[in-house]
């Protein structure tokens, strides 16, 4: 129910503004939004500072090889763990993406170090030719 919901905006002299949506009943998420000519993207956090912690990029999906399709939550996951490997140091290879079955229902996605669940806060996203992620550093 967007329309029912408060939106503020900062005023910024870039294509990166900083705000809050007020939701009521809940509180506040706070916001980044990029707004650039080719997409809009925004990401959300907890607590404003959280916002300045955040790595987060849109890609554009790469077309079709060879008439086969990419699919793009899977190159949405690879530039994730790419990302994560650089900003860590970490070997790629060490690094999965992966969204675990609870009963029926598919559980959100999380970064598995080496085998193990880490506590890295990750969102993914895509529509269209853009592919987006962010991680909360």
């Amino acid at each position: 129910m967007p329309r029912w919901w408060t939106v503020i905006l900062k005023k910024s002299e870039s294509a990166c503004f900083d705000g809050e949506v007020k939701i009521p009943d809940v509180g506040a998420v706070y916001v980044r939004l990029f707004s650039l000519f080719r997409y809009v993207h925004c990401v959300g956090a907890d607590h404003p500072a959280d916002l300045d912690g955040l790595v987060c990029k849109v890609e554009d999906l790469p077309e079709k090889e060879k008439e086969k399709r990419i699919d793009p939550s899977l190159f949405a996951r690879k530039c994730l763990a790419l990302s994560i490997a650089d900003f860590y140091r970490l070997n790629l290879s060490d690094i999965k993406i992966d969204r675990v079955q609870d009963k029926s229902e598919l559980q959100p996605p999380h970064v598995y170090i080496g085998g193990k669940k880490s506590d890295i806060d990750i969102s993914l996203s895509h529509d269209g030719q853009f592919v987006a992620y962010a991680f909360l550093s």
